[in-house]
């Protein structure tokens, strides 16, 4: 089968790309985690990472889920916070290693001749293109004097997903962050994986990072700059009907911190 990996820019460097930084990206993220307090785990959407928008709550209804975290003795009960994008740990989390996770339900989106539908193309006139979109999205910490013990680098099962390869908490600028990226459970060979800072988004434009998979699926991220991270891949393959639609599309993203 073949795959088709959405490029967002064409070398492996950091340049400055008009308009490819405003994708509606979907994150998960840990909102600034320490010991011995309640962990935020927090759904991110849209395209100001980290900050997201708003999401309204028939559409989380129909869209989204609550997300998960996975702590080194299991998954941990969550409570809601001050919206819906936002959830707390129903205790306060000792040192240890947790991981943080969420997905979208599926989504098609078709493109017509006079705009975008959430239809599939069989439901719709005019039909331009028609995607069905799933999300995934995931984050690994290390809380207080834990010393990382691999949680962060056993998959989840997403059919797309960034699987860390090194302690999530000792990113240093300058310095590789080995990732590894599965689909369907198997490695993903010589396939792009982006990357991006917050706070970098001015004038439609970022600063990235891009390279490719090696044939293990692994690939090393190698962040110039100290700041919150968001890493992504996106899949695209043809649609089982293609009457009722013509592409699928899997889009994965880590977030991660690099300190200086």
């Amino acid at each position: 089968m073949k795959f088709k990996i959405s490029t967002i820019i064409s070398l492996a460097a950091f340049i400055a790309l008009a308009g490819q930084a405003l994708a509606h990206d979907f994150w998960a993220e840990a909102k600034s985690p320490k010991a011995n307090q309640q962990l935020t785990a927090v759904i991110g959407y849209g395209h100001n990472f980290p900050e997201g928008e708003e999401i309204k709550p028939e559409a989380f209804a129909a869209r989204f889920t609550q997300p998960k975290v996975i702590g080194d003795k299991g998954e941990l009960t969550l409570e809601p916070g001050q919206n819906n994008r936002f959830y707390l740990t129903a205790d306060k989390l000792g040192p240890g290693n947790y991981v943080i996770s969420t997905q979208t339900n599926p989504a098609f989106s078709t493109r017509t001749k006079s705009g975008w539908e959430s239809k599939p193309k069989n439901e719709v006139t005019d039909s331009v293109k028609c995607s069905n979109y799933f999300r995934y999205g995931k984050e690994a910490i290390v809380l207080g004097s834990a010393k990382y013990n691999e949680l962060a680098a056993k998959p989840l099962g997403h059919e797309l997903e960034i699987v860390p390869q090194a302690d999530p908490s000792k990113i240093k600028v300058g310095q590789p962050f080995p990732v590894k990226v599965l689909y369907k459970g198997q490695a993903l060979r010589g396939e792009e994986v982006s990357a991006y800072i917050a706070g970098l988004v001015k004038n439609n434009a970022a600063l990235f990072f891009q390279a490719r998979t090696d044939p293990e699926g692994l690939v090393n991220i190698i962040p110039l700059k100290a700041g919150d991270w968001l890493a992504k891949v996106s899949v695209e393959e043809p649609y089982s009907d293609s009457k009722v639609c013509d592409v699928i599309n899997h889009t994965a993203t880590y977030t991660f911190r690099v300190n200086n």
